[in-house]
C-alpha cells in the first residue's frame, strides 16, 4: 500500500513509470494500471545490453537510473 501512495504522490516524472489507475478491495488486494514499457523491465534491458556496451557501462546506467 505504501508503494501505491508513493506513486500517487510522485505523479508524472519522465524517468519513472507512471501509475495510471489503481483499484483496491477491502481485502487489501490491489490492481494497478501502469505505463507500457516497450523494452520491458530495467534488469532485463541491462542484461541484454551488457554484452553490447560492457558490464561497467550497464552498471553505471543502472545507478544513474536509480537516482
Amino acid at each position: 500500500m505504501r508503494e501505491i501512495i508513493l506513486m500517487r504522490d510522485i505523479g508524472y516524472h519522465p524517468c519513472i513509470v507512471s501509475m495510471l489507475a489503481c483499484v483496491t478491495r477491502p481485502s487489501g488486494d490491489a490492481c494497478i494500471v501502469m505505463d507500457y514499457c516497450a523494452h520491458g523491465d530495467l534488469k532485463t534491458y541491462l542484461m541484454h545490453t551488457s554484452d553490447e556496451y560492457g558490464w561497467s557501462v550497464s552498471k553505471d546506467l543502472s545507478c544513474e537510473c536509480s537516482r
